[in-house]
């Protein structure tokens, strides 16, 4: 393929561009039934996202607004007369989007997060096919929307973090919108404020996509991602005196030494007002980090969307830079892609930022391998180079569905073992109104009480039950608290997503 065919659209008939996007979406969706309905993957480790978001959601069908029973310390101070905070952990939009499986499903309703996510994958799929048949024809596009369905990535995403599935999903849609012959800037400011919705590192793609767009498009693509960003920032505003505050963001300061791993997001004292002087106290301690964590963002990137692929969507990026009619926007789509390096060097180590780009690595892939393929050997059909890489990709995709398969039959003992030993706890002792656990997600959702996020040796510093005059929560009854001997011994995720910030912890400490 000429350097040239990567920016002239292909000649497709709408209506055949149509039939394929549909077969792929149909395609994508049998995988994710294979998946959660046959192998019965998605099952929600006690430390997943899945359950403070159901628990935000139930808030919303109570009537509560976005209020969330699942307490993280530095917010204690925010709490209400019923012990629940603001969300601030989370955007809007997924809290509303299950909002609706709540109300029909009840208790069972964190069992469709993962059911959400597929959704979100197979949207992207689609998504990600439109734009890479635009750039290389039907046959490339077809292998980057497989990229997109069967990344081991996508699969871990699913099963423990709808949010970089979403994520996704709109950054698809981004690229969709951008790669048209007459983009509407209106309507991408729109898909990228509902991404920022999702994902807030969604903002930092804000002058990339105007970059790309052009200097007139700036109004139309400011007001249409502030129409729904704005509404969001106004509750942050009035709940911490700053609209861009995300209790993500103590992550900037975690895996120092003075605030190692993840204790910024578990100290009372700091507060939201309180943040920025402690921004401000690590900023010499920063670079040491910074320099501990790049090496780490950079193994993310080259690992999706497989270990055995991620050079593959390198090569892509190389070749289309070295392409002079398409040098300008492959800057721009791989200083979007950059994006998920700056995230993890500044906070954590972890796979779900590189995940909720992922439809730029797929389009990596169908590049490189295009490129590859004519430079190194041209007489190999095109259809037998893809089927090649797709192979290479199962080989990672298949190890991946077993293991997922057989952590969630163990997670369903675990959980199963949890609710009956919760159950049995609250019904033998009398309940407060709030609960401390160090799995507060879950306790918050199975019992319904507000349950603040603490270790139990952190919880033992807490002042005595019945004192009244500390701003510090005071400790509660025996049934008050819930906790584990060892969380290690806790079924958790497949390694990828916060298995790795728990090593880079370790690492930081080690070099300290």
């Amino acid at each position: 393929m000429s350097a040239r065919s990567l920016v002239t659209p292909r000649s497709v008939s709408k209506t055949r561009r149509d039939v394929i996007a549909w077969t792929v979406a149909i395609a994508s969706a049998a995988y994710w039934l294979i998946d959660l309905a046959v192998l019965r993957g998605g099952t929600p480790a006690p430390l997943d996202d899945s359950w403070e978001l159901v628990c935000a959601a139930r808030e919303l069908v109570l009537g509560h607004g976005f209020r969330t029973p699942m307490i993280h310390p530095p917010l204690w101070g925010l709490h209400d007369a019923n012990n629940h905070v603001p969300v601030l952990v989370h955007g809007p939009l997924l809290p509303l989007a299950l909002a609706p499986f709540v109300r029909v499903m009840g208790a069972n309703a964190v069992d469709a997060v993962a059911w959400l996510a597929a959704a979100c994958w197979v949207g992207a799929g689609v998504l990600t096919f439109r734009v890479a048949s635009r750039a290389f024809g039907r046959g490339a596009a077809g292998l980057a929307a497989f990229v997109v369905t069967a990344s081991p990535l996508a699969l871990r995403m699913t099963h423990h973090d709808v949010a970089p599935a979403a994520g996704a999903l709109f950054a698809a849609w981004v690229l969709d919108l951008v790669a048209r012959p007459h983009p509407h800037a209106f309507i991408v400011g729109l898909a990228l404020g509902f991404g920022s919705l999702v994902r807030p590192e969604f903002m930092l793609a804000l002058p990339i996509v105007w970059m790309a767009l052009g200097v007139r498009s700036a109004p139309g693509l400011v007001l249409g991602w502030a129409l729904p960003v704005a509404p969001w920032a106004l509750h942050t505003f009035r709940a911490t005196g700053s609209p861009a505050f995300n209790l993500s963001s103590y992550l900037l300061i975690g895996f120092t030494p003075s605030h190692p791993g993840f204790s910024p997001m578990s100290d009372f004292e700091l507060t939201p007002q309180r943040f920025g002087a402690a921004l401000a106290a690590t900023l010499p301690e920063l670079p040491a980090k910074w320099a501990h964590m790049a090496p780490r963002a950079v193994r993310h990137m080259l690992a999706a969307p497989s270990a055995s692929l991620g050079w593959l969507a390198a090569a892509g990026a190389w070749s289309a830079l070295r392409a002079p009619e398409f040098r300008r926007r492959a800057a721009l789509c791989l200083a979007a892609a950059a994006i998920p390096f700056v995230v993890v060097t500044l906070t954590e180590s972890s796979e779900r930022y590189v995940a909720e780009f992922l439809p730029l690595w797929a389009l990596g892939v169908a590049g490189g391998l295009e490129a590859l393929r004519e430079g190194v050997a041209p007489r190999v059909p095109p259809g037998a180079a893809r089927a090649l890489a797709a192979a290479v990709l199962l080989m990672s995709t298949l190890p991946a569905l077993i293991g997922e398969a057989a952590n969630a039959t163990m997670l369903r003992v675990w959980l199963a073992g949890e609710r009956a030993g919760l159950a049995e706890h609250t019904s033998a002792h009398s309940t407060g109104s709030l609960m401390f656990s160090d799995t507060p997600d879950f306790v918050a959702w199975t019992t319904g009480h507000a349950t603040i996020y603490v270790e139990r040796a952190d919880y033992m510093k807490l002042p005595g039950p019945g004192s009244w005059e500390s701003p510090l929560p005071a400790r509660g009854g025996p049934a008050d608290e819930w906790f584990h001997a060892d969380l290690r011994a806790v079924p958790s995720p497949t390694p990828g997503a916060d298995v790795q910030s728990l090593e880079a912890a370790e690492d930081t400490t080690r070099a300290r």
